[in-house]
């Protein structure tokens, strides 16, 4: 086995979608779009290609640096075969996965990722130097997914069953209210908002965050991978601001925002709400409400109803 430099082309992306790990975070125009580099490679078996593997790096290529807007990286397994069993899935994936273990730890001084959630055997980081040497730290985190088929296949009443009451509520008021949605991309105002929300919070956000930030919306509208929806008042004043990622598997929540003036009215439900209702209408199947590891803002995406899916952040 070896492990070779991979470019951001056509095949890459290809395989990023074909591999049940891949994500709109390891396609070729969002990797771009980071502030940092990224060392991309290719998992090869003799001559045929087994996985990917996306490591965000730092300026001297030999250490891997965290990057809080590359949300899943690592290893990307290929498509198992037809002819495969889950036995031969399971030893052919800890076999790759055994190699790019211990090839991140001879080629980097220091690594850190956080693998997609349907990467769930870990056994090769665990087992790495198992009687000396580096060992892999596991930590585990939550993301939730939200199945809206079911909206399409039972009908509002039905799907939100699982809300919690007060989420229901907001939905009957913003029914109810002159809060109306539009889908215009306003980067602008978006960002304002951004700044808003973290402010009252008490946190100070880094304005390289916020230019990263947009160069990624920006790179995904502009391959049509992006949709922006916004909720506003009668006045015509954007109120709420949510960004998702969109690609051939899912729609992923990406950032949100609203008004703290606007906090009484039903518009941070809104704005989800209406995504929902919109991805399930144009027939995906699930969305990545993207981390629920804030005692903040985790209690608010459950509350939509979705299931909690464990992935690992594995640091050497």
């Amino acid at each position: 086995m070896r492990l070779d430099h991979a470019p951001l082309d056509d095949q890459w992306d290809r395989l990023v979608d074909n591999s049940p790990n891949g994500s709109i975070f390891c396609k070729s125009f969002y990797l771009r779009s980071l502030s940092t580099k990224v060392g991309t490679y290719y998992c090869f078996k003799n001559r045929e290609i087994y996985g990917l593997v996306v490591v965000p790096e730092s300026d001297c290529a030999k250490t891997s640096k965290d990057n809080e807007f590359l949300i899943y990286s690592g290893i990307l397994f290929r498509k198992p075969s037809p002819n495969q069993n889950q036995s031969q899935i399971y030893s052919e994936r800890l076999e790759v996965a055994a190699f790019v273990a211990s090839e991140l730890d001879r080629r980097y001084l220091k690594v850190i990722l956080r693998l997609h959630p349907s990467v769930d055997d870990l056994r090769a980081f665990l087992w790495h130097n198992y009687e000396c040497g580096r060992q892999y730290k596991l930590d585990l985190r939550y993301t939730t997914y939200l199945d809206i088929s079911k909206l399409r296949d039972e009908g509002e009443l039905s799907f939100q069953s699982n809300f919690s009451s007060s989420r229901r509520q907001e939905i009957r008021k913003f029914n109810r209210s002159n809060l109306t949605l539009d889908m215009t991309p306003s980067l602008d105002i978006f960002s304002s908002l951004f700044k808003k929300t973290f402010a009252r919070q008490g946190v100070d956000i880094d304005p390289r965050s916020i230019s990263e930030m947009v160069a990624i919306v920006t790179s995904l509208l502009e391959m049509g991978s992006c949709k922006v929806f916004n909720i506003y008042d009668e006045r015509e004043n954007i109120v709420s601001s949510a960004i998702f990622g969109l690609d051939s598997k899912m729609a992923y929540y990406l950032y949100g925002a609203s008004d703290p003036e606007f906090r009484s009215t039903s518009c941070g439900t809104a704005v989800i709400w209406s995504a929902i209702k919109y991805f399930s209408e144009m027939g995906l199947n699930t969305i990545d409400l993207e981390g629920v590891n804030s005692p903040r803002r985790g209690w608010f995406k459950l509350s939509f109803g979705g299931v909690l899916r464990p992935y690992f952040e594995i640091s050497l």
